[in-house]
C-alpha cells in the first residue's frame, strides 16, 4: 500500500506531536504514512486506527524514508525527540526530496535556525507556541476563538481550506 502512495505526506515519530499530526491528517483524510521505532506505541496507535499505514523502522536511515515512498511524498513531518534526529531526518529528506515541504519539531530556539539550514520549511517549537496561545487565551480571547473556528477546531462544521491557484 505505501508503495502506491503519491502526494502523500510521511510523519517520522509518534510521540506527543507526531500522535496528533496524525489524527489531524485522519480527521482531514489526507493520505499519510507514520514511521516509528517503538512497536508499543505502533501497536497502541495501530489498534485504535488498524488502517493507518505505520512502517517500523529508524527514520534517520534513507532505505526506510524510501519504504515511506519519500520520493513521491507532498511532505514531511520530523517529530522526533531530539533537534539532532530532526536535523538529521531533515537533512537526509531534503537531499532525497528537494520539492517536497518539510515541517520539523524543535526543543530548543537555538535549534530553529538549524532546522531551516538543514531544509526545513517551517520549525515549529511546542514549548513556545504552548506558552503564546495561553497568554494570548487570557489577553485576547474572541481573537482565540476564531482562530479556533478557523482551523476547525471550534466549529467541527465548518472548514476552511487552501485551495492553490495557477495560471
Amino acid at each position: 500500500k505505501v508503495a502506491k502512495l503519491s502526494q502523500h505526506y510521511i510523519i517520522c515519530g509518534l510521540g506527543r506531536n507526531g500522535r496528533e499530526a496524525a489524527l489531524e491528517f485522519l480527521r482531514q483524510g489526507y493520505p499519510f504514512v507514520i514511521i516509528e521505532m517503538d512497536p508499543e506505541v505502533i501497536e497502541d496507535f495501530g489498534h485504535l486506527h488498524p488502517d493507518t499505514l505505520i512502517i517500523k523502522g529508524d527514520a534517520t536511515h534513507e532505505d526506510v524514508l524510501e519504504q515511506a515512498n519519500i520520493h513521491s511524498s507532498k511532505g514531511l513531518i520530523s517529530s522526533l525527540s531530539t533537534d539532532a534526529e530532526n536535523v538529521y531526518i531533515t537533512l537526509t529528506a531534503r537531499g532525497m526530496n528537494p520539492h517536497m515541504k518539510i515541517v520539523a519539531r524543535a526543543s530548543h530556539e537555538n535549534s530553529i535556525n538549524k532546522l531551516k539550514r538543514a531544509g526545513a520549511n517551517q520549525v515549529i517549537v511546542p514549548n513556545l507556541i504552548g506558552g503564546r496561545r495561553m497568554a494570548n487565551q487570557m489577553t485576547r480571547p474572541t481573537l482565540m476563538e476564531f482562530i479556533d473556528l478557523i482551523s476547525g477546531e471550534g466549529n467541527p462544521d465548518l472548514h476552511l481550506e487552501d485551495v492553490e491557484v495557477t495560471n
